[in-house]
């Protein structure tokens, strides 16, 4: 990537230069518009990959989550039942006390 950059910047700067024929303009124009679309290239290709690992690992979170969620959900189960036992108890003793 480097690379092609440098080299744009070259052509560009060849682009600039005063006293160049018309086809040798064309020529570097040509040149710096096959650079580009090396670049492009490149950029997609590496995005591609970089978007097929994001996904997987989306998915994967995904799974990890639901599965946090249900372990979770048992876990509480317990507890809210042992939270109304406490509150019948707390009833019990009040009309004990009555």
């Amino acid at each position: 990537m480097d690379e092609i950059r440098k080299a744009l910047e070259e052509i560009d700067g060849m682009r600039a230069e005063k006293g160049l024929s018309p086809e040798e303009r064309e020529e570097m124009e040509m040149a710096a518009v096959a650079l580009r679309n090396a670049e492009r290239e490149w950029i997609e290709r590496t995005t591609d990959g970089i978007n097929d690992r994001l996904k997987e690992a989306a998915d994967a979170l995904k799974e990890r989550s639901s599965a946090i969620r249900e372990k979770t959900s048992r876990l509480n189960s317990p507890s809210r039942v042992m939270a109304r036992i406490k509150d019948i108890l707390d009833k019990i003793i009040e009309l004990i006390r009555l």
